[in-house]
């Protein structure tokens, strides 16, 4: 919990460039180019945190949605799992939409309506998702932000699920300011 509202404070705090890049700037001789670096670390933290949290916000919104319309008893744990699924892409959203379909089947006696319970969680997966990620600047797929998150909890717990994300943050950041010094050196040729 610390750790994620130091995060906060530090991006609410960040004016032109992230705090601290700032910091490390003025630190170092020359500045060292500390606007480029903070650019790319700017777009990359809120390109891979914003994605994740609109895809979790996004499906946890369209299963409640989904499953109150079609009169399902449980409503807020797929909700919850479909939120955990598209922000830990591992497993498809529309596997949390699987024990409402039986209920729909198996409980009410509905195969029909069950079977469009069923293709209403299968089509977002092709857009939304697309949409979503295609808004990550150099990001790459979407596995690689569920990567970081389990690698994350995986080495370091449960602050692992911040700490995963940033590292991927980084890794982006880096290759942005690679490809940006291999552009400007092109260009002197």
């Amino acid at each position: 919990m610390v750790f994620f509202s130091t995060l906060l404070i530090l991006l609410s705090a960040s004016g032109d460039t992230y705090l601290p890049v700032a910091w490390l700037s003025s630190l170092s001789p020359g500045g060292m180019g500390g606007s480029k670096l903070g650019e790319a670390v700017k777009e990359a933290v809120s390109g891979v945190f914003m994605a994740s949290m609109k895809m979790s916000a996004f499906y946890f919104l369209y299963t409640w949605l989904t499953h109150t319309l079609f009169g399902i008893n449980i409503v807020f744990i797929p909700a919850m799992m479909a939120a955990i699924f598209a922000a830990v892409p591992f497993l498809a959203t529309y596997i949390a939409a699987l024990p409402a379909v039986l209920e729909l089947w198996l409980v009410h006696g509905q195969p029909v309506q069950a079977v469009l319970l069923l293709v209403a969680h299968f089509a977002p997966s092709s857009v939304v998702d697309s949409a979503i990620y295609g808004e990550i600047k150099g990001g790459g797929h979407p596995y690689l932000t569920g990567l970081a998150i389990v690698g994350g909890m995986t080495c370091y717990g449960l602050q692992g699920a911040i700490i995963g994300p940033i590292l991927l943050c980084l890794l982006v950041v880096v290759f942005n300011v690679y490809s940006n010094m291999l552009q400007g050196s092109s260009g002197v040729m």
